[in-house]
């Protein structure tokens, strides 16, 4: 009998670990330490400095909120929609997300050159 890898969302570690595991594991580490880094640099040039604290506040308010409420919701879809219900949601989730970042006006940081030589002035 072949052996069979392990679903995409069960992550198995240690001696019995597939290749598939390993890579998710990756995948996910590798989207945190780019994307946290990121998200955390932007409320400076999103917000005045005497709204970066409220700011930074609601930041970590929905971070949380996220983390506790996101996994019931997510159950919830998949056990009514299954996976194709999971992916149709988690693909207008992006393309929402995707439209509020375009309405975002950034704002260079005051007393920070650019990293970009032809944004200098």
């Amino acid at each position: 009998m072949p052996y069979a890898p392990a679903p995409a969302p069960v992550l198995v570690t240690g001696p019995c670990a597939t290749t598939y595991d390993l890579e998710a594991l990756q995948a996910a580490a590798y989207g945190v330490a780019v994307f946290m880094p990121a998200v955390g640099a932007l409320p400076p040039r999103i917000t005045t400095a005497d709204q970066l604290a409220r700011v930074q506040g609601m930041r970590g308010l929905s971070i949380r909120l996220s983390n506790a409420v996101g996994p019931l919701v997510a159950g919830a879809v998949l056990v009514a929609g299954g996976a194709e219900g999971a992916f149709a949601v988690a693909g207008m989730l992006f393309a929402v997300s995707l439209a509020t970042l375009l309405t975002v006006r950034v704002t260079p940081v005051a007393g920070r050159r650019s990293a970009i030589p032809h944004e200098e002035s």
